[in-house]
């Protein structure tokens, strides 16, 4: 059963959807709502995502850049630009916008700049540069987060399997457990400790 909505009703005010529809991104809303909805996110997420890929698209016009000119690094450039919110989060303006970068590369609009470069000198090397592959791919995750994986993946395989092949269907939950309590003990601040359970739990049931 067909699901999908019309985005206009996400919103009440007209002036914000003659905004969307006529601004640099407005060719392209009604196909991105359409993939954003296909991807089963809520309605609030959906709606910040379409705001968020039409400031963003401003930005690029205000700086002669282009859609085409959308990928990573000058989504990275925007965000620096805006700035982290007093709480360490950035704001709610960016909010999705990795979704507005995905759908356009998926189109083939946008640039995807490739894979991070592995140098695959050991077996766990080459495991990791197929992880990374796949958060790439299948996760859509951000260069940036993969690059903040890949050292603590890189740990938590060395604790559990030495410079062996990674076997992952040897670990168990007291392997998992055991890196993370030795993970938080050197962590400083609540977020390193989070993202150091995630990423290993992320590698495990990959």
């Amino acid at each position: 059963m067909d699901n999908t909505y019309s985005w206009q009703n996400l919103f009440q005010r007209q002036h914000h959807i003659r905004q969307l529809s006529e601004g640099p991104f407005g060719s392209y809303i009604d196909e991105f709502a359409v993939f954003i909805q296909g991807q089963h996110y809520g309605r609030r997420t959906i709606q910040r995502a379409l705001c968020s890929a039409d400031r963003f698209a401003r930005w690029l016009m205000e700086r002669d850049l282009q859609l085409s000119d959308a990928h990573e690094a000058t989504l990275t450039r925007y965000r620096n630009s805006l700035g982290r919110c007093e709480g360490g989060g950035w704001p709610h303006r960016v909010k999705g916008l990795h979704l507005a970068v995905r759908f356009l590369e998926a189109k083939g609009i946008g640039k995807r700049q490739p894979a991070l470069p592995i140098h695959c000198s050991s077996p766990i090397e080459e495991c990791l540069g197929q992880f990374d592959g796949y958060l790439e791919r299948v996760v859509g995750a951000a260069r940036s987060t993969r690059q903040r994986y890949r050292p603590i993946l890189l740990r938590f395989a060395g604790m559990c399997f030495g410079s062996s092949a990674p076997d992952w269907s040897l670990l168990s939950a007291d392997n998992l457990t055991a890196f993370i309590l030795g993970e938080a003990a050197h962590a400083k601040g609540f977020g390193r400790k989070v993202l150091g359970s995630r990423s290993a739990r992320s590698c495990v049931f990959w």
